[in-house]
């Protein structure tokens, strides 16, 4: 994929896989730029690009000076992975170095890029996270067990000899040092490490050549696989978030149990809980609408105008689908979604119902429409391993002669793509908000709920705080249930 730097027309190519992060999480953090991120099995990788000025850059002609520098201010949790300088394939002068921290053995490693890249008379800055999740250390032990097994290093009073060194200066010893498992020719035995990714981003943007020239069909259906691939991050994400939010329902249902326990409690709690049931009603109804709005489709996919494939796909539509898009998206955009599928089947209409009208209809094209994020990618997966997506590439290909027709439709999925990062973004942060005070919440309900029952009045100072911090906190999670993606875009 190929970003802008910044507010300029240069651009970059980077690997696919990354989306934008949320500018208002971007600001918060008050770093540079518009920040990238791509979530792997072993790493979350972050980067971003900006401008630099000439006299904050990196020496591109002097990689010594750079060692050096980095050796002179590393703490004891660092280390030094690489420096690296010269040109790319496409002339540009580059100068990059890579410096791991460890500040827990526990929760991993994360590597830490900074790149900078000559483009006429513009420096531009690559600076990157990328940090090890999962099972961590896998690769430092594997990797050691197959070199003892060579007799590479050798592991004497419970140290292994020959496994830490500086790849620069062998008299170095501060800190935690490169050792052998972090060398590149391991990377492809380890392709989500977070060093790993780091390694395959910095030499695509070095070795990336010019893309040739494809046909609009063949931009036209790659422009439909990034789709895909969008929506499927998408749509993991939404249903993790589905999941978090019923199980919060759960937790305030449990919290509001025993505060209505409690004697004598204050009234503040009972104005909180009218607020905090009117979110839970909120997510509750939206629920009640796609259930009913499901059964709806149903019947209708049932009659002889709803056409075969139609009436397969709603038939097959699990109520957990149906339940996720409605409590993301908000019931208006849901139920526009359902009711438009009859008509658009009846008349074998493929095309507008999934671009909610073709181009020349006043639509946004073949992935354009609202029904398309709300309902049909749902809808187009998991009948007998078929998607409507695919056959919608081939029904375009063959009925839209037109090159300029092609283009539309081409910058209307990208359009579509760009607005699935910014869902992303936003459901990401919801989903990791939510999941911290759902843990929270539980939490303190764990630690009041021997005052069930109990009066108020004769509760300690520290007991009344805690209900306090735990109505507050179920008030905050239950705020959450009521984020819709149709509001976050009003």
């Amino acid at each position: 994929m190929k970003i802008k730097l910044g507010l300029f027309q240069d651009e970059i190519s980077i690997p696919d896989g990354y989306s934008k992060l949320d500018k208002k999480i971007v600001k918060q953090s008050g770093e540079k730029g518009d920040w990238l991120f791509k979530p792997t099995e072993n790493s979350i990788n972050c980067i971003s690009f900006f401008e630099q000025s000439k006299k904050d850059a990196m020496n591109f002609d002097n990689k010594q000076e750079l060692i050096d520098g980095i050796h002179s201010i590393m703490s004891d949790k660092q280390g030094l992975i690489c420096v690296t300088n010269g040109t790319t394939n496409n002339g540009h002068k580059f100068i990059y170095s890579i410096v791991k921290t460890i500040e827990d053995p526990i929760i991993g490693a994360c590597y830490f890029l900074r790149m900078n890249i000559q483009y006429d008379k513009k420096i531009y800055e690559l600076k990157g996270e990328f940090t090890e999740q999962g099972t961590t250390g896998v690769r430092d032990a594997i990797i050691s067990q197959m070199v003892m097994n060579e007799n590479i290093i050798t592991l004497e009073d419970g140290k292994l000899k020959g496994w830490f060194k500086d790849p620069y200066d062998d008299s170095y010893k501060k800190g935690i040092l490169m050792n052998l498992s972090e060398e590149e020719k391991y990377d492809q035995l380890f392709p989500d490490h977070p060093l790993s990714q780091a390694r395959e981003l910095i030499n695509y943007i070095i070795n990336k050549q010019e893309p040739k020239k494809h046909s609009l069909d063949e931009q036209l259906n790659e422009s439909i696989k990034l789709y895909n691939d969008s929506y499927n991050q998408f749509s993991d994400i939404a249903l993790q978030l589905y999941f978090q939010r019923v199980r919060s329902v759960d937790t305030i249902q449990l919290v509001e149990k025993l505060i209505n326990s409690i004697a004598k409690h204050p009234k503040s709690f009972d104005s909180d809980f009218a607020e905090i049931n009117k979110d839970k009603a909120e997510f509750l109804d939206a629920q009640d609408f796609a259930d009913k709005e499901l059964s709806k489709a149903k019947k209708e996919a049932g009659t002889a105008g709803a056409g075969v494939a139609a009436g397969a796909a709603v038939t097959a539509l699990a109520p957990t689908a149906a339940m996720w898009v409605a409590t993301t998206f908000g019931t208006a955009s849901t139920g526009t979604a359902i009711s438009a599928l009859s008509g658009a089947a009846a008349t074998n209409a493929a095309l507008a119902w999934l671009g909610g009208g073709t181009l020349a209809s006043g639509g946004l094209g073949i992935a354009g429409g609202h029904a398309l994020l709300a309902l049909a990618g749902p809808i187009g997966w998991g009948i007998a391993g078929f998607s409507i997506l695919t056959s919608v590439v081939l029904f375009a290909n063959n009925k839209i002669k037109s090159n300029k027709k092609k283009q539309e439709e081409i910058t209307s999925v990208k359009t579509n793509i760009h607005h699935l990062e910014k869902d992303v973004a936003f459901l990401t942060d919801l989903l990791i908000k939510t999941e911290t005070l759902r843990t929270k919440v539980n939490e303190l309900y764990s630690s009041t709920l021997s005052m069930y029952e109990s009066d108020y009045a004769q509760l300690s100072e520290d007991q009344k705080y805690q209900l306090g911090s735990l109505v507050n906190n179920t008030k905050a999670l239950a705020a959450t249930l009521a984020l819709t993606l149709d509001k976050e875009n009003e």
